[in-house]
């Protein structure tokens, strides 16, 4: 939502306002999160592996968790759609924003001008959305690989070395949601004027300081 957000704001500037108001980005947000609740709940009503009933000691595992179908069923509705998405935006910002640069760039010869922060905007917006695309990547294709492979196997994590595999690379998946914000308010002058004003509301006394 948020390479969408930045793909509108290349692609429609004079027309951004309009597009994506308030009340636009707070129905998205909602969508975000129900969507997402509503995949990773459905083995809490009932899609999912059962105890064995002859296992005197039960550990639950996240990817044995998963019947096969729900697996698969998450692949494609959670992980290839946003990763599909993502790539898709990317490459249409790329295209905005060489296009974007090579008309600047003819102005300038016009002009004889030689400024160029209007471009410098453009390329940076791309390469923060190349960045977060690349990192939900690296997080995210570890742990597609061990839930479809592990929900095809019985036996998953009786190795130690698997089932701490397992763990680190879940871990890594989850920490994607954390390393997002850190990229866009390093990245992006706008979102790091938001987070400040997320952090005086709640500590007045920062503000002040």
């Amino acid at each position: 939502m948020i390479a969408f957000d930045r793909f509108i704001a290349i692609s429609r500037p004079l027309r951004y306002h309009q597009i994506m108001t308030p009340r636009q980005g707070q129905a998205m947000i909602a969508f975000c999160w129900i969507y997402g609740s509503f995949l990773l709940l459905l083995p809490i009503f009932g899609w999912r592996k059962d105890r064995p009933e002859n296992a005197v000691s039960f550990i639950c595992v996240y990817g044995e968790l998963f019947e096969p179908t729900y697996a698969w069923f998450l692949l494609f509705a959670g992980f290839v759609p946003a990763c599909s998405l993502l790539v898709v935006l990317y490459l249409l910002l790329f295209m905005q924003a060489y296009r974007t640069t090579r008309q600047i760039s003819s102005q300038q010869r016009d002009s004889n001008t030689s400024s160029n922060v209007p471009a410098k905007r453009e390329l940076k917006a791309v390469k923060t959305v190349l960045v977060i695309v690349g990192v939900f990547a690296v997080c995210w294709i570890p742990t597609v690989c061990f839930v479809t492979v592990g929900s095809q196997r019985e036996k998953f994590s009786q190795s130690c070395t698997l089932y701490y595999m397992e763990r680190y690379v879940y871990m890594i998946a989850i920490s994607n949601s954390a390393m997002n914000p850190i990229i866009y308010g390093c990245r992006n002058a706008e979102f790091k004027l938001a987070f400040k004003k997320i952090i005086h509301s709640f500590w007045p006394k920062c503000s002040n300081s």
